[in-house]
């Protein structure tokens, strides 16, 4: 099973995990999310099986990318391959002195709501 993870970075991480009892070699690939890799990054898309696809719970500009960037980019080169979706952050979206943006003062962190 190889999974993909979009994130911030390029990294390939390998282990062994016991799945039905068969020992599988699992590959995670943290790719980068600049735009000046994009070429390179969908390098490691094809014979993936699963993208676990994560976004800021504290910063609603993370979900929206996800909807516009990463889910459009995953569909047009592996169209039918499971993703998870993973909000990270959620200390942050707990604590609500740190839910307003600075700028405006809203609240900028991703509700249940939107995150589901």
């Amino acid at each position: 099973m190889k999974f993909a993870i979009v994130g911030d970075r390029f990294d390939i991480k390998s282990t062994e995990v016991t799945v039905k009892g068969q020992k599988v070699k699992l590959y995670l690939h943290d790719t980068t999310r600049l735009s000046d890799y994009d070429a390179v990054r969908v390098i490691a898309y094809p014979e993936t099986d699963c993208f676990l696809l994560c976004f800021s719970l504290s910063n609603k500009e993370s979900l929206a990318s996800v909807q516009h960037k990463w889910c459009p980019e995953i569909r047009q080169h592996c169209l039918n391959t499971l993703i998870i979706l993973v909000g990270t952050i959620l200390d942050v979206r707990q604590d609500t002195s740190q839910q307003k943006d600075p700028s405006n003062g809203s609240i900028s962190t991703v509700s249940n709501g939107q995150g589901t």
